[in-house]
């Protein structure tokens, strides 16, 4: 990281390339900073969209380290569901069959989240939607297969 004054050829601005993709994105100045910001990473990987970008200079992975006691991370608990929220979707949905629609993406689009999502779309006359870009998606026979929302404005207005 010493040569990032010198705006050596090679380089370039990390951060703002991985900060679209990362809810996380922190630089380690010095090898003491390695456990805090491994930490730091960590704990943002759990959250939505669980991306989490270290950057890692080689001069501060190299360098003299004092010892270091690494503990456990504490987890922060995953809020509670807000059931009075939940009532009141279904009730809206009830008063307008066939009119209500649902998004899928991230990890709602892999195997239990979608068979859950499903199940809604089934049970209830939810139109089940997915983005045109969806990172991983799990699919084959007997999964759910939501429509994708084309990204033309035109096009996605004419499928919801």
């Amino acid at each position: 990281s010493y040569h990032l004054p010198l705006d050596a050829p090679l380089t370039s601005d990390i951060e703002s390339l991985a900060a679209p993709m990362s809810n996380w994105v922190g630089r380690v100045k010095g090898s003491a900073d390695i456990v805090p910001a491994a930490e730091a990473a960590f704990r943002a990987s759990l959250t939505p969209p669980g991306v989490a970008t270290m950057i890692l200079p080689a001069d501060a992975a190299w360098g003299a380290v004092d010892a270091v006691s690494v503990g456990k991370v504490k987890l922060v608990p995953a809020p509670a569901v807000d059931m009075d929220a939940v009532r009141k979707v279904a009730a809206a949905i009830r008063t307008a069959p066939g009119r209500a629609g649902m998004i899928v993406r991230g990890k709602a689009a892999r195997a239990d989240g979608l068979a859950i999502a499903g199940q809604i779309s089934t049970g209830s006359d939810v139109r089940l939607f997915g983005e045109v870009l969806i990172a991983r998606m799990q699919r084959g026979r007997g999964r759910v297969a939501p429509t994708r929302i084309p990204y033309p404005v035109d096009a996605a207005m004419a499928v919801l």
